[in-house]
């Protein structure tokens, strides 16, 4: 197996993994209502995963739902790739053209994009985030707004897209 292949599935294998071996009510809770909500589309069962991923890169998961959910229905009409549920376009020759190897390494790289590209900015609002940078067209305006319904539907504010909650801490 050529080396770049082993290191796609390794990569795959790390996203898919859980990210704490002893979550609290602060990953537990939110996962579980993440998977209850996607339970009909590609993206179940993968609650763990946007949770965990949102609270490494302190992004809410749900709005990382949301983005799916107006992009691709939630992965049901992937266009950009095999498994790019959220049109997250990484490949520099053709964007259109820029496939994840499974769902969970997708969440985990558009979760640590959004940190690194929008919130290390100062960009922490779903208006700034699509309409100032993620979203070009005019059909932009109809993508924020499914977006704020996706988010709002699952508890989420579209003014502060940071993750929900703080874990505590022992000291």
């Amino acid at each position: 197996m050529p080396s770049y292949c082993t290191a796609l599935l390794a990569a795959a294998a790390l996203a898919a993994l859980p990210r704490d071996a002893s979550p609290d009510e602060c990953e537990t809770k939110p996962a579980a209502s993440i998977d209850v909500y996607l339970s009909a589309t590609p993206l179940k069962n993968l609650g763990y995963v946007f949770v965990g991923w949102g609270h490494d890169y302190n992004v809410d998961p749900r709005f990382i739902v949301a983005l799916a959910g107006a992009e691709t229905s939630f992965g049901r009409n992937i266009t950009w790739g095999s498994y790019n549920a959220w049109k997250w376009g990484w490949s520099l020759k053709n964007q259109k053209n820029s496939p994840f190897i499974s769902f969970a390494y997708g969440i985990s790289l558009v979760t640590g994009g959004i940190r690194n590209l929008y919130w290390d900015r100062g960009t922490t609002s779903t208006s700034t985030v699509y309409l100032g940078a993620y979203c070009n067209g005019p059909d932009c305006p109809n993508g924020l707004k499914n977006i704020n319904t996706f988010l709002t539907a699952q508890g989420g504010n579209p003014s502060d897209l940071t993750f929900p909650c703080k874990k505590k801490t022992n000291k």
